[in-house]
């Protein structure tokens, strides 16, 4: 799933040639299963990302190179002409147990909505209290058609953008949506677990999935087993300034 997200972000001719052509079965191998096709997009990646031609010459690194390349004529295709169902139907296939693709690709796919943009800067520029926001929030939701929960963390990442000039990766607003879904999911749903890698930003998920429960009217208590990184993090540029927007301490 990640593979596939970060593709995304990357040029919309050479992201869309490679979908296409991987959902048209443009390749020369048969029965891709799951495994092989994330070990596809890793190589795919690999090459995006090398400054120099990739010497690699196994079958992975030959389909991938094969699906990246230019069309003879040079017409490409965008991701915007791939059939969403196309891309979906690519998620499934490497991670079937999934049930949120509709919202993570709805999320990830060059989102732009105009309401959120409104909202941030409201928030952000006129110093309103957290009553207010909420108010904000709800009017600018109310006005547009999008996922709720995918409203609220587009809004903290405009913010982000605003105060501190850098951006959610995706790896950590596909957590803080996990989250937020999976909390909500059952009444009687004690807790979540979830295992986030080493340097994939967790202090900032926990003050993004916090503010928003906050929003939705939650009490939170955040708990960490370690002092010296709770001394620390509650002294975070990115995490602190988003406190401060919403008028939260911590």
């Amino acid at each position: 799933m990640e593979q596939i997200i970060e593709l995304l972000h990357r040029n919309e001719n050479i992201t869309g040639r490679f979908i296409h052509r991987l959902c048209g079965g443009e390749t020369t191998t048969l029965n891709i299963t799951k495994e092989l096709l994330k070990q596809i997009f890793e190589a795919a990646l690999h090459c995006l990302k090398s400054e120099s031609e990739i010497s690699n010459e196994t079958e992975v690194y030959r389909i991938a190179k094969e699906l990246l390349k230019p069309y003879p004529n040079g017409s490409d295709f965008i991701i915007e002409n791939v059939k969403f169902e196309d891309v979906k139907l690519m998620c499934q296939k490497m991670n079937a147990n999934y049930l949120g693709i509709d919202e993570m690709l709805n999320m990830f796919c060059h989102f732009a909505n105009v309401n959120v943009e409104k909202v941030a800067n409201a928030i952000t520029l006129n110093k309103l209290t957290l009553d207010e926001c909420k108010a904000e929030i709800e009017n600018g939701f109310n006005q547009c058609e999008i996922d709720k929960e995918i409203f609220y963390i587009e809004i903290l990442n405009k913010i982000l953008l605003i105060k501190q000039n850098f951006a959610l990766r995706p790896t950590q607003k596909i957590a803080i949506l996990f989250a937020l879904k999976n909390y909500q999911s059952s009444t009687d749903q004690n807790g979540i677990l979830q295992q986030i890698a080493t340097g994939e930003g967790k202090t900032l998920i926990i003050a993004v999935v916090s503010i928003i429960s906050v929003l939705k009217g939650y009490t939170v208590n955040i708990v960490t087993s370690s002092p010296v990184l709770a001394k620390r993090d509650v002294k975070d540029p990115p995490c602190v300034e988003l406190f401060k927007v919403f008028g939260l301490k911590i």
